[in-house]
């Protein structure tokens, strides 16, 4: 297998405008596949003028004073919100409610022709008004093509299919054009809505714990076998036609696999063989536990959070759905394995959209915030504002975005919090996307009383280019949270902070060519991480491979699984050398994977005190129906792929991957929302549930007083005696990936550890690390700045009802 390094190219044309704009068409005018043609670039939009003023870092003293005053305190346990009651009137705020106004007047005008996400009704109505009118017989029924893949993308799967096999019967009576590619645009097409249908009958309708589960085995195979194995037939026609159709191929073995064919009646010339799929390791299989706990909403690609929202001690969910007029939603956790939808009751009705969510604690009171991106990918038609939704303490959510000062309109998914000026309260970087309009990045500075100050044009981060990801860390360990910018099609940048203490002043300088970071250009989401635990935050880029828009990008994955140079961006996996410089060391770590990664992020799912990471994979186009991909850490010397061993292959699109102990045993369990960009393309989140490892682990709550109150940016590091000698954990508090937020507190795995010796933080702005020894393993702690002792957190685990009876192990 091997990876390109060469800029990624995309196709923005609308494939359907001469079909729909009255002009005669050929074969070579129908979509090879089902491409969704969105252009990339961001919505445009306009921004307060940057201001020139700047609150220097205040004393300790102050610090903590304002923390304590300047917002209302954290409720106590007994003053907990349950939401339990019935909704009485309208709970929403005056905020919340000016929002949702602005945002109904927003969808109200919006264009399909310019969001997938929204229906295909008008697309297919002009169609069949010009299918009566067209005279040509050719254009007669390359017209219908296009109404039925329209009605597909629409997810009407069945009429689709109607319209796909009427289409065949006549073929016999008609001339068709002399371009010998229309039948292979037509068994692709009717291939991937056989397909579709299948999915929606045995997958969506029929949902269960191995629904599309790769490889398919078990429930997972399909009792209503017959839409696959139509799906099966044409994806065959395709590969007699084109022995090199990897696509193809590809669709017909997964379609072999739903109809249970695999491997043993698969054509023995388009096998791809099940050696393939095989994990590296064995990490025990994870169960898909969303449908009995409450959480497998049905939509399309969205955000995620996995975070204790009322401090009740269970860590709860909150998931955004990308369609512009869909629901963000919030799940309790009850404590007994299901989650209560409280959407209503948190005054959340009418914050429709986002596809991307983050975490923080904006106002230091202890409370968790959320952030809401939207507009991604939709350039001019993405001029939709994003949110900033404060947790009252009540159980309701207050947007406060325009009181805040944050209020724009410039497409975005991607924005990371951390106190880049170390005055004790969490900043703002927004990553926005610019193309054919130039939307400036953006960096509110926190001023402390609940309003931001956008200071990107005076520190020098005011980035134009096409942002996908966006993390800070520590890259040379000077205290100060440095910057990097996934972007897609162009170089990455890496700025480091210069903070000076002293006076308050802050600027960044472009340090990517003398890191060595400016690689994958293809790239999308992003974080920092200390894979080795040495100390030294390192840095993983994850490509879009070869994306364009069209499907064809499925191609390159096929060709990693046979073996084969792809030809596209691979993982970059940058080591950092203590220098200021990185070594991709990707290669030698068995991670250079060619993938369509979209969401993703990190924990450690197997509790031995390494990270490992998962992606959600795939593309807007329905034929791109790749496995989601897990990486065990091995001892932080290589990773290993446990894709298949752990369950977590899902072939929908993984979008926000959040990860976090939902269930209170000590091993970190994933949620990730699973559908598609495109109308139809909808399909219910999962949530994996850990199977336990038998492992030691301690789980680290925060509370700052002179740095920020939940402790983002804070390291941690672990001094623990193990049977095969001493080691060190490090972490750093945050939430993970660019694209989903894991729970802030920090779930930390010990594996064979015998004892904690000792537990250094580092706060961010303190200079000294705060230290314990002899922390009891096993245990929920609290660590509050400044004190002598810890903080011991009461805390119950339980199971989930379908995972009752499945063998778990765990420490308690």
């Amino acid at each position: 297998m091997g990876c390109g390094s060469a800029p990624t190219t995309t196709a923005r044309e609308e494939n359907a405008e001469s079909v729909e704009s009255g002009h005669d068409v050929s074969a070579s005018s129908i979509p090879s596949a089902d491409s969704p043609s969105p252009s990339a670039a961001s919505a445009g939009g306009s921004s307060s003028p940057p201001s020139a003023t700047h609150r220097h870092a205040t004393n300790a003293s102050t610090r903590e004073a304002e923390h304590d005053h300047a917002f209302p305190p954290t409720p106590s346990r007994g003053d907990l919100f349950e939401l339990d009651f019935p909704v009485v009137g309208d709970p929403r705020t005056a905020g919340t409610r000016g929002m949702s106004e602005r945002l109904a007047k927003l969808v109200a005008v919006a264009s399909p022709q310019g969001i997938p996400s929204m229906s295909r009704a008008t697309n297919i109505e002009r169609l069949r008004d010009r299918l009566t009118t067209e005279k040509k017989p050719g254009n007669h029924v390359l017209i219908q093509l296009h109404i039925a893949w329209q009605t597909m993308l629409d997810g009407q799967n069945e009429e689709a299919v109607k319209l796909f096999e009427a289409m065949a019967r006549e073929f016999g009576t008609l001339t068709l054009p002399p371009d010998q590619g229309f039948n292979t645009n037509y068994y692709s097409l009717a291939g991937t809505a056989y397909l579709r249908l299948a999915e929606q009958r045995n997958c969506i309708e029929n949902h269960g714990q191995e629904s599309c589960i790769f490889p398919l085995r078990g429930t997972g195979l399909h009792d209503v076998a017959a839409p696959a194995r139509r799906a099966q037939s044409c994806y065959h026609k395709l590969c007699e036609n084109d022995k090199d159709d990897l696509a193809a191929r590809w669709l017909y073995n997964v379609a072999s696999m739903a109809i249970g064919e695999y491997p043993d009646k698969v054509d023995p010339e388009l096998l791809i063989p099940p050696s393939a799929f095989e994990s590296d390791y064995d990490i025990k299989r994870f169960v898909d536990v969303a449908p009995a706990a409450g959480v497998a909403t049905v939509g399309l690609s969205g955000g995620a959070i996995t975070d204790d929202f009322n401090n009740d001690g269970f860590i709860d969910i909150m998931a955004s759905d990308w369609g512009i007029d869909k629901q963000l939603r919030l799940f309790l956790n009850r404590g007994d394995g299901t989650f209560q939808e409280v959407t209503e009751q948190a005054g959340l009705i009418g914050e429709v959209g986002g596809l991307n969510l983050v975490s923080t604690d904006f106002d230091n009171d202890g409370l968790v915030d959320v952030y809401v991106l939207r507009g991604a990918w939709l350039q001019e038609h993405g001029h939709f504002p994003n949110s900033l939704l404060r947790n009252l303490g009540d159980g309701r959510f207050d947007d406060v975005t325009e009181s805040a000062g944050l209020l724009s309109q410039l497409g975005t998914q991607s924005a990371a919090w951390a106190d880049y000026d170390l005055d004790g309260w969490l900043d703002l970087f927004v990553g926005n996307e610019s193309d054919r309009e130039t939307n400036p990045c953006q960096l509110f500075r926190n001023n402390g009383d609940g309003t931001f100050t956008d200071m990107a044009r005076d520190v020098g981060v005011a980035h134009v280019g096409f942002v996908k990801g966006v993390a800070w860390g520590d890259v040379n360990n000077d205290g100060r949270p440095d910057l990097y910018l996934s972007c897609f099609g162009q170089p990455n940048v890496l700025y480091v902070n210069s903070l000076d203490e002293l006076t308050g002043s802050a600027s960044f300088q472009d340090s990517t060519e003398a890191a060595g970071v400016r690689f994958p250009l293809g790239s999308f989401p992003v974080w920092f991480w200390d894979f080795d635990n040495d100390g030294w935050e390192d840095l993983l880029v994850a490509p879009f491979s070869g994306f364009n828009f069209d499907g064809s990008a499925l191609a390159k994955v096929v060709s990693e699984y046979l073996g084969r140079d792809s030809g596209a961006d691979c993982i970059h996996l940058y080591h950092n050398n203590h220098d200021g410089t990185f070594t991709n060391v990707a290669p030698e770590m068995h991670l250079a994977k060619p993938l369509l990664a979209m969401g993703a992020n990190f924990g450690d799912l197997d509790n031995d005190g390494l990270l490992d990471c998962y992606f959600g994979t795939g593309d807007p186009s329905f034929t791109t129906l790749v496995p989601n991909r897990a990486f065990r850490n091995a001892g932080g010397n290589a990773f290993q792929d446990i894709t298949t061993s752990g369950g977590l292959g899902h072939l929908q699109k993984g979008h926000g991957i959040a990860f976090a102990d939902l269930d209170n045993d000590g091993d970190q369990d994933v949620f990730a929302v699973m559908g598609g960009a495109i109308a139809g393309d909808i399909y219910p989140n999962v949530l994996f549930e850990n199977p336990g490892h038998g492992h030691h682990w301690v789980t680290l709550r925060f509370h700052g007083a002179q740095s920020n109150r939940l402790g983002v940016g804070a390291r941690v590091k672990l001094a623990v005696n193990s049977p095969q000698g001493n080691r060190k954990i490090c972490v750093t508090v945050g939430s993970g990936g660019s694209f989903g937020a894991s729970s802030l507190q920090q779930e930390i795995g010990l594996g064979a550890a015998t004892s904690i010796d000792s537990l250094e933080v580092t706060w961010p702005g303190q200079a000294d690390p705060q230290r314990f020894e002899n922390v009891p393993m096993d245990q929920v702690w609290e660590i509050r700045q400044g004190a002598t002792e810890l903080v011991g957190v009461p805390s119950r685990s339980f199971q989930f009802p379908q995972a009752a009876d499945t063998p778990h192990e765990h420490h308690h």
